[in-house]
């Protein structure tokens, strides 16, 4: 079986569509949260953008990140 993360998450969508995926700390107790939905939707976009710059399939891409939810968003 040779399954991808994104046929993980596509799969846990289906079940958890609109419960929170990620939460983040903002200040004190105050947390903001991704949906799975959300959190797939990014990834669609941030794929999008990848074939944009002509990455394809099999290719290698290095990710740095500080592990913020606004990775997406950039």
């Amino acid at each position: 079986m040779n399954k991808t993360i994104i046929s993980f998450l596509n799969e846990a969508v289906e079940k958890y569509s609109e419960r929170p995926f990620l939460y983040e700390a903002r200040t004190g107790t105050d947390y903001t949260s991704l949906s799975y939905k959300e959190v797939q939707d990014k990834a669609r976009q941030f794929a999008a953008g990848l074939m944009a710059l002509g990455i394809e399939a099999g290719d290698r891409v290095a990710l740095i990140s500080e592990g913020k939810k606004q990775l997406g968003d950039r």
